[in-house]
């Protein structure tokens, strides 16, 4: 198969009228297409020949990649460098030129021809020696004709009878190139040369070049020269550096456009963008040109959530909100709609279940049942958690399981479940927490205070008082009514005379006592 490929390939590049890389006719002509004109019979006839690289009576074909020119497709004039022959077969790899595989007429730089040493015994001119260390070219290994940037050859140096010129001496540190220690013909990059004494001094601390000391020639990121020459100016901030104040030729990372006044999107790799237009890499999870979006099926700042398994066509938005298929609810459908169940909450909950994990796991049961299994309360619950504890009763009854049935007289039947105490107040014509206790039939409308039974409406007529007793405050205007207040009358001024003489005979005697007292006193004293 190899064989085949080779085979035609060259074929390619050796059959008549047909190169790999052919010329437009006229294109190849030398001296240019004013010398192709119909002449003997050809129409865009190259008068003066060919380019090199190119043959034919038109140029229009191209001489093996190995020629430099050629008479035709099988036969080159001359060869490129490296090549030889009049098939141009290459050279050994450190031969520049050669007559021969084995015989090169020049070497490629930091090989020699020779012997290796000068008292070596064979000598080859296929340029198998490589220069010294320090040498760009050679001539042998002791005879550097060029020296590596930073070294210099201080004349020739004899030593047990062999000259030396090896390029064993460093230039200065400045110097990128000399002639000797401190005669530089070449700057490093931050110093520029002074021609009165062929030395190299630093540039400013702002510029990377300089031509002067003035004279800034490339600036260090962040600085730019416009109206000044030694870069003092400084790039805006987004900047990492600029040719003016707004013009930016690289931002600082995370930052993009022509004043790096955008930031690169948050899913850009490394924060890195196109300063340009801000299209990026993306980082995992992220899609769209400039990385703006997460990929479907994730959300969140760095798109590394996934969306709930009950998302429609499992795409949700930057919150992880979604439609949601058949069977799932919620904002990010990531439970089942009531009464359903499972991995793909397409089962159904037993029918006393609102929600469940299965079909003995209920979450959440219809009322009037309780438990995993939703088991049914005591008759008259309306919720309860287990069947000896209600915690809501049906109208009219009360209790710990709800057995007990609230007093007749409650007000709409309803009562306390724990104390069976009418908490909507009681029927007209009855009081008490109870309301088992009746109001007076004296009261007006037949109504009470809850608490104590007075009548809060006032009495019917012909009874007054808080329990609305008979009415004797006021007498009828009869003449036995008047006797009866007279007698009253007299009766209650002789109470009073009788009171008062009581009193006066009881202070009297105890004067009298106190008296006698006193008296015994003194004369006992005495």
């Amino acid at each position: 198969m190899l064989l085949l490929t080779i085979t035609m390939l060259m074929g390619l590049l050796f059959s008549k009228g047909i190169a790999l890389n052919e010329c437009g006719r006229c294109s190849c002509c030398k001296n240019g297409p004013t010398r192709c004109i119909y002449y003997n019979g050809y129409t865009d006839f190259c008068l003066d020949g060919c380019i090199d690289g190119y043959f034919g009576v038109q140029c229009v074909h191209a001489c093996h990649y190995s020629c430099q020119t050629c008479t035709n497709y099988k036969w080159c004039n001359k060869c490129k460098d490296g090549y030889y022959g009049n098939k141009c077969n290459r050279c050994r790899d450190n031969c520049q030129l050669c007559i021969s595989f084995d015989n090169c007429t020049e070497c490629k730089i930091g090989f020699y021809n020779g012997k290796k040493y000068l008292n070596s015994t064979y000598e080859y001119n296929d340029c198998r020696h490589r220069c010294y260390t320090n040498c760009r070219s050679c001539s042998s290994y002791y005879t550097c004709q060029e020296c590596k940037i930073g070294y210099y050859n201080n004349g020739r140096v004899t030593i047990n009878g062999i000259d030396y010129s090896n390029c064993a001496y460093k230039c200065d540190s400045v110097c990128k190139s000399c002639t000797s220690k401190y005669k530089c013909t070449e700057c490093n990059d931050g110093y520029y040369f002074n021609a009165s004494n062929d030395f190299c001094y630093r540039c400013k601390s702002n510029c990377i070049s300089c031509s002067s000391e003035d004279m800034c020639t490339s600036c260090i990121a962040g600085r730019y020269n416009n109206h000044f020459t030694d870069c003092r100016e400084t790039c805006k901030p987004e900047c990492k550096s600029c040719i003016s104040s707004d013009n930016c030729t690289y931002c600082v990372s995370g930052r993009y456009g022509t004043t790096c006044e955008n930031k690169c999107a948050r899913g850009c790799l490394n924060g890195q963008c196109n300063k340009s237009n801000g299209v990026c890499t993306c980082k995992t999870g992220f899609t769209s040109e400039k990385c703006m979006k997460c990929v479907n099926n994730k959300y969140g700042t760095n798109c590394d959530i996934e969306c709930e398994r009950g998302c429609l066509n499992n795409s949700c938005d930057d919150k992880g909100e979604c439609s949601c298929k058949s069977g799932f609810t919620g904002d990010k459908c990531d439970r089942c709609e009531e009464g359903k169940y499972g991995n793909l909450c397409d089962k159904n909950c037993p029918i006393t279940c609102l929600a469940c994990y299965g079909l003995k796991n209920c979450s959440e049961c219809v009322q009037r049942h309780w438990g995993h299994t939703c088991q049914t309360c005591p008759t008259n619950c309306l919720n309860c958690s287990s069947e000896r504890t209600c915690s809501t009763c049906v109208k009219g009854f009360h209790g710990v399981t709800c057995s007990l049935p609230c007093n007749k007289n409650c007000n709409g039947s309803y009562c306390g479940q724990l104390t069976g105490n009418c908490s909507n107040g009681c029927n007209a014509g009855f009081y008490g927490e109870l309301c088992d206790m009746k109001c007076s039939s004296n009261c007006l409308h037949s109504t009470c205070d809850r608490e104590y039974g007075d009548c809060s409406h006032g009495c019917n007529t012909g009874y007054s008082g808080a329990n609305c007793s008979p009415f004797m405050s006021h007498a009828v205007e009869t003449q036995d009514n008047k006797e009866v207040t007279i007698g009253v009358t007299v009766g209650g001024c002789s109470f009073i005379i009788i009171v008062i003489l009581v009193i006066t005979v009881v202070l009297l005697t105890k004067r009298s006592v106190q008296d006698k007292i006193y008296n015994f006193s003194k004369i006992y004293l005495q």
